[in-house]
């Protein structure tokens, strides 16, 4: 057995196809470069007389076929999903079982394929007895799992053919390309064929740095390139260190200012030699990237340019899935038998097989039910065959004929590839083993092989790598891009962009020689950051609490709403705040006269929406809706006053007076009173929560401000500041209070949220119905539950000396005249509902820019920090 070594790939094939010449044996080449091996050999023989090149697989397939072992099989994702799921409620040291398990299931199942891929034995364990617990665990389940399958079902081919290499082939001489198959059965699978096997490929270089697992694994006569090309060897040897070279090729470099637009300027350098003659199958898009990909799909098809990128159906936009998942919220069934019987009653199509193959015996929730479908449903992809494509493809796959290769994002992180753990067990883990996986450093290192392979193949190349991502963030190019510039005699190219019929507005993204470029100056100077001095008063000399909280989230958007006074065209749909406001009403109303709620509602929608009311179904049917709803509200806030020791004392309460320099007037909807104690309640059509470090930065300060003033101005003490959904709890077609649901859960469900001020004696929670208000005391009576709201008046203080100061510093920025594009963002991204961006009615007048506009980041955790800081004071 011969045992050729270089990295030069091409010229590996060339010396096999001159080493083979016309077999008068039946011959066969392994190789997951069918089709590249194929043409290859197709250049110099008209016909492969004797020759087949198959991928291992199709081998191993054959093999089965051959000795009719027809029962043999590789097991399922969706078999083993199961199969694990049922053997992790066993008990273990390490492994635990959960309401949604399935992020482990996938670990585990990426593991226990490893140990089958690799032949890992977990019974040698180390020292460490974490390390010990987890393999103990995985050998358990493993061994589990196989018994359960039997003798026909196996983790992998190697396992299910290894068996049937046996004299049937010693008619046929095999030639390998052997360091495509790295993984531990692979090697013992081609070990096997040795005895058949001609001649071994492999891929190193006498001196090379990168680690070659395989360089001495096979047994044989060593037969070395003999490369001339100072450039390959340059390539081979020093493209991950150093050293300094010559220059010998040359390339072209592409720079993106971010990834989108680095894909527009590839996309059109291609289309520009197409044009100039080229075929699409001349090109070669070598990336690592998924968004890459998207980007560049998005493009050729605008173009109607083919690429051998396949079409993925994601299945969560399918009917079936959709009808699957709805008719699962519905379902009786406890066992996956009696939910899978449910769900083939439905007109199923695509996913009927799928779900018929889950009849299996075990219990499983509705919800878990859901989570195993989508843990286990395949994506399908479909790619619709052309030679005449611009092909796609990784580092591993790149070996082509074709004349121009692009390596794209060659970006820190991105190129070379980071290695990471996938499974349950870890790199660390699995040193410790005698036999084990290849470590990440190996992975690297052959990653590091495949570029090198990648780079010796007689095409053109250009590189290209973007500077920012796609929200700005500084991006930096690779250390094997800077190493590229001293290997080869880099040209930076700038392609036509006016190819793109897509006008960019985004900084680093001009089209050259286009009259765009003045708009874009433009624009950029123009950004609205103050007005004219004698314009200021238009944005208003009063000051209420919501349009503060409204220029605390986006200046821009006070601007335009209140200074502009633009707003949303609204047409014949009940707005939000019109039935805000009958909710509302009928709580003022209602409250001490529930018999007349019916009167109350529609005395409010004659005032005020009767036409819409009386011309829309529609609206109707929502208002009636509404008001039976209410009849539970008002009869919930009813049982809330009389479980308590808190007396209402008024509503729509008037207050008035300063925060700091800042004029404040509005109206409470309801103020409860014990004692001196006094706290205020808010109604609200959804769920609403006080976030006090958001609020001591100007949100969700309203109700705060109301109390400071109220118990100044009546010389009371704080009690509570509580927001009351009055939002439909169940969906029933009529609620009937006391009637058709449990009374005590229903009345649980409707406790206020918000903060109570108590401490010491906890008078405010004594005198409160504690199911009503969200602080509660432990059996003890003395001190309060973790999940309790509770602050105290001190810790109260602070905070409304924080909002004080900074709503007066915003004022004074808003009287000022600034008006920039600067919307707020929590530190986390946690809260939707403080960025203003995602639901703005004026998005297409604003138009910010990641390139030049900034957001205003506010702080999710300022709270703990000072209140903390106070207690260490």
């Amino acid at each position: 057995m011969h045992i050729i070594n270089g990295m030069n790939f091409s010229k590996k094939v060339n010396l096999l196809v001159n080493l083979i010449g016309q077999p008068k044996r039946k011959t066969i080449i392994l190789t997951e470069h069918k089709e590249y091996v194929e043409d290859i050999f197709l250049n110099t023989h008209p016909i492969l007389f004797n020759i087949e090149i198959k991928t291992l697989k199709e081998f191993e397939h054959e093999l089965l076929f051959s000795h009719q072992c027809y029962n043999r099989q590789i097991v399922s994702e969706c078999e083993l999903t199961y199969l694990v799921r049922h053997y992790l409620k066993e008990d273990y040291h390490y492994l635990r079982y959960s309401d949604n398990p399935y992020s482990l299931i996938g670990k585990l199942i990426t593991t226990l394929k490893e140990i089958h891929d690799y032949d890992v034995d977990l019974h040698t364990f180390s020292k460490d007895q974490l390390i010990i617990n987890k393999c103990e665990d995985i050998a358990k389940l493993n061994e589990k799992i196989t018994a359960h399958l039997g003798k026909d079902f196996f983790f992998n081919l190697e396992e299910a053919t290894i068996d049937l290499i046996d004299d049937q082939l010693k008619d046929t001489d095999f030639y390998i390309f052997a360091d495509e198959y790295i993984t531990a059965m692979q090697r013992r699978f081609i070990q096997s064929l040795s005895p058949y096997t001609k001649a071994i490929l492999l891929s190193f270089e006498d001196g090379l740095q990168e680690e070659n697992l395989l360089k001495d694994f096979y047994e044989g006569e060593y037969l070395t390139l003999k490369d001339e090309s100072a450039h390959i060897k340059n390539l081979s040897l020093h493209l991950f260190d150093n050293v300094k070279v010559e220059k010998q090729e040359k390339a072209n470099l592409i720079i993106g200012g971010h990834p989108l637009q680095e894909c527009m300027k590839v996309a059109c350098d291609i289309k520009k030699k197409i044009h100039d003659g080229a075929h699409y199958k001349d090109f070669l898009i070598i990336t690592l990237s998924k968004d890459y990909e998207d980007y560049l799909s998005y493009i050729f098809e605008m173009w109607n340019i083919p690429t051998s990128l396949p079409e993925v159906n994601d299945f969560h936009y399918s009917y079936d899935y959709k009808a699957i998942m709805e008719a699962l919220d519905k379902s009786k069934g406890t066992t996956f038998k009696e939910h899978v019987s449910s769900l083939l009653k439905l007109p199923l199509t695509s996913l009927k097989d799928y779900i018929s193959s889950l009849s299996f015996d075990d219990e499983i929730s509705n919800e878990e039910m859901k989570l195993f479908i989508e843990a286990t449903l395949p994506v399908s992809k479909e790619t619709v065959p052309s030679h005449d494509c611009i092909h796609f493809s990784t580092f591993k796959d790149s070996h082509t004929q074709c004349p121009y290769i692009y390596v794209m994002g060659i970006n820190e992180s991105h190129v070379p590839a980071e290695m990471s753990d996938q499974g349950l067990l870890l790199d660390e883990d699995y040193q410790t083993l005698p036999v084990h996986p290849l470590s990440l450093n190996k992975q690297l290192s052959y990653h590091h092989v495949e570029i090198i392979k990648t780079l010796t193949q007689p095409s053109h190349f250009t590189f290209s790598y973007a500077k920012m991502d796609m929200s700005g963030k500084e991006m930096m190019p690779s250390t094997l891009m800077k190493r590229l510039d001293s290997l080869y005699h880099l040209h930076l190219v700038k392609p036509d962009l006016n190819l793109i019929k897509t006008h960019l507005y985004l900084n680093h993204s001009y089209i050259p020689s286009s009259p765009i470029n003045e708009m874009i100056n433009e624009y950029k100077d123009n950004q609205p950051v103050k007005i004219d001095k004698k314009y200021i008063n238009a944005l208003g000399k009063g000051m209420s609490i919501s349009r503060l909280e409204t220029y605390n989230k986006c200046p821009f958007q006070y601007f335009i709403k209140y200074g502009l006074k633009i707003n949303k065209k609204s047409d014949d749909q009940l707005l939000p705040t019109e039935l805000g406001s009958l909710c509302h009403y009928i709580m003022e109303k209602a409250i001490d006269d529930p018999d007349q709620l019916v009167f109350y509602a529609h005395e409010y929608i004659d005032e005020h929406f009767k036409e819409k009311y009386e011309t829309s179904a529609l609206n109707q049917y929502f208002v009636d809706q509404l008001i039976d709803n209410m009849r539970v509200n008002v009869q919930i806030v009813r049982e809330q006053l009389e479980h308590s020791e808190f007396n209402n004392t008024s509503r729509e309460q008037e207050v008035k007076g300063y925060l700091g320099d800042i004029p404040v007037q509005g109206f409470i909807d309801r103020v409860d009173q014990y004692k001196d104690y006094v706290r205020i309640i808010d109604y609200k059509s959804g769920k609403k929560e006080l976030n006090l470090s958001y609020a001591m930065q100007g949100f969700n300060i309203q109700m705060l401000a109301y109390l400071n003033l109220l118990i100044k101005e009546k010389n009371l003490k704080a009690g509570a500041v509580l927001y009351f959904n009055m939002k439909k709890r169940m969906l029933k077609d009529k609620i009937k209070f006391n009637k058709d649901i449990d009374e005590h859960l229903l009345y649980k469900d409707y406790q206020m949220k918000g903060y109570v001020i108590d401490e010491g004696s906890f008078e405010v929670i004594h005198a409160s119905d504690e199911d009503s208000i969200p602080a509660k005391l432990k059996k003890d009576g003395k001190s309060p539950t973790k999940s309790s709201k509770l602050i105290s008046q001190k810790e109260l203080d602070i905070v409304m000396d924080h909002i004080i100061d900074y709503i007066n510093t915003l004022y004074k920025q808003l009287r000022s005249g600034d008006i920039s594009i600067r919307p707020t963002i929590t530190d986390n991204g946690s809260d939707p509902s403080i960025y203003p961006c995602t639901f703005c009615d004026y998005k297409s007048v604003c138009l910010y820019d990641v390139f030049v506009n900034k957001n205003k980041e506010i702080s999710s955790q300022l709270e703990k920090e000072v209140l903390k800081g106070e207690d260490n004071a």
